[in-house]
């Protein structure tokens, strides 16, 4: 304990170190408003150091530069005091550390923190997409992690069932948010249109009753597609009459057909069903410390760390 503590304060010396008369002017002068506590100044010293920018290039002083600068409120050090958590620049690799750090910084309002959290692995930050889903009915959010989870990108597992369900939910708050027709289907894969096509049909849509019936067809669900055909014949589509015939399972009667759309509609609201319970969002207020030495990190690879990458509706 006494050896960490004399660490911490060697590096704290370092940190507060004059600069040597071949530092540039500007350096200098940024240096002198870094030591009268100038937030925007220090995380400037930060990155000087981080990149050997008119000084000798050092790590660990960057990092404790950018540590006194977040200490004084800016938020753009957070950002990069987290980045290095996730790159394992300078500290031990951590990314649950990186995620607390952009946390933060999005908490504090920095515009860049939402960036980097889509660019950790999910588990890192539940909380914040939960929130962005149940209560900002974010359907750009909820369209994100039904994509992380069908590719399994970023260090998310590839998750077939979690990405259909997340893809409903996308379907789900658009059409509670007045999005209709195609546009709610924007972005998702045809594989999962399936819902949405029957719910149209079942509402009525004569051309939506065809196409689940085919997709049914085809994988030799004839109970299901006899359902479907017989929705379109009934609305007088030759094509759907014409498949029923020649199955030989002819028209649902009027009763039946009527039975049959209610108990399917009830279970395909069930699977576009978006009913959130508000999540309580979470205070990421954590004591901004110099690094431990000892961190034995947690967790390999996950940061996509591509500058373009913007957090957009796909």
């Amino acid at each position: 304990m006494i050896i960490k503590h004399l660490t911490i304060a060697l590096l704290a010396l370092m940190t507060c170190a004059p600069l040597t008369e071949a530092a540039p002017p500007k350096i200098r002068t940024v240096y002198k408003n870094a030591c009268r506590g100038d937030a925007e100044s220090m995380r400037m010293m930060g990155c000087y150091f981080d990149e050997g920018i008119g000084v000798r290039k050092n790590k660990r002083v960057a990092h404790n530069w950018w540590l006194r600068a977040a200490k004084a409120g800016d938020t753009r050090a957070l950002i990069l005091i987290g980045k290095a958590y996730a790159r394992g620049d300078g500290y031990n690799k951590n990314l649950q550390k990186a995620a607390e750090y952009f946390l933060l910084a999005d908490q504090r309002g920095d515009d860049s923190a939402a960036k980097n959290i889509k660019k950790l692995p999910i588990r890192f930050a539940q909380n914040y997409w939960d929130c962005k889903i149940n209560n900002d009915k974010d359907a750009a959010a909820a369209l994100y992690v039904a994509k992380c989870f069908e590719r399994g990108t970023n260090g998310n597992p590839q998750d077939s069932e979690k990405a259909a369900k997340y893809y409903n939910i996308t379907m789900a708050i658009r059409m509670a948010t007045g999005v209709t027709g195609e546009s709610v289907l924007r972005g998702i894969p045809e594989e999962y249109h399936t819902d949405y096509i029957c719910l149209s049909a079942l509402k009525g849509n004569s051309a939506a009753a065809m196409k689940a019936a085919e997709h049914f067809d085809k994988l030799n669900q004839q109970q299901k597609a006899g359902l479907y055909y017989s929705i379109a014949a009934d609305d007088g589509v030759f094509a759907a009459k014409e498949w029923l015939k020649n199955s030989g399972s002819g028209s649902l009667s009027a009763s039946e057909l009527t039975s049959r759309k209610r108990d399917e509609l009830r279970e395909v609201q069930s699977r576009l069903a978006w009913n959130p319970g508000r999540v309580t969002r979470e205070r990421y207020e954590f004591d901004i410390d110099e690094p431990d030495d000892d961190d034995e990190g947690y967790g390999r690879g996950g940061y996509d760390d591509d500058d373009d990458d913007d957090y957009d509706e796909y």
